[in-house]
């Protein structure tokens, strides 16, 4: 094949993905995902990181999955990012979220 790779120091720090970072949500997009022969609808959210100072203005992503019938509860992954994106006020039955 040819291709020839050289291996270097890393140049940022890894996340620690059992701590929390405070973050801004920068945008969130529809997206899909093939997971056992199946299309699953999903949405993509970006952050910019805001804390520690070494970490700050880095730019993660996640995913998370639609939730069936466009209906939303405490039991969903959505729920859960919402709610904190809200800092910590749980949604209420009835509420209509848009992303």
């Amino acid at each position: 094949m040819g291709i020839t790779f050289r291996v270097t120091d890393t140049k940022f720090s890894l996340l620690d993905e059992n701590q929390w970072y405070p973050a801004r949500l920068i945008d969130v997009q529809p997206d899909e995902l093939e997971w056992k022969g199946k299309v699953v609808q999903k949405f993509k959210f970006f952050f910019a990181i805001l804390d520690p100072e070494d970490m700050e203005g880095r730019e993660v992503h996640g995913m998370v999955n639609q939730p069936d019938n466009n209906e939303l509860n405490e039991r969903h992954h959505l729920y859960q990012w919402i709610t904190a994106l809200r800092g910590g006020r749980p949604l209420s039955v009835g509420d209509d979220i848009g992303v």
